[in-house]
């Protein structure tokens, strides 16, 4: 399994995974069991790190808060909901 593959199936788990720094932030929810891919998540870490970092553009700040520009979208651009997201084409 890629990295990219480790990441597909923890997100269709519900899994949330996010940077702190380079250090992973997982976050399971209730009632998933992750730990027979624990050994894969190690062996893949630095590379989860770097596919994260990459889908980061730019930080830009609202107030205090920072702001991820992903693929070029602001998500403060759009009304709250998947619904209002514009399609991929």
């Amino acid at each position: 399994m890629t990295a990219r593959e480790l990441l597909e199936e923890l997100w269709s788990l519900g899994v949330n995974i996010s940077l702190n720094g380079d250090k992973l932030h997982i976050e399971v929810p209730p009632g998933v069991e992750i730990n027979g891919l624990k050994p894969e998540l190690i062996q893949h870490k630095s590379e989860i790190v770097t596919l994260l970092q990459s889908q980061i553009e730019e930080v830009q700040f609202v107030g205090n808060c920072p702001v991820l520009i992903v693929n070029g979208e602001n998500p403060l651009d759009y009304p709250a909901g998947p619904e209002n997201r514009p399609m991929d084409s």
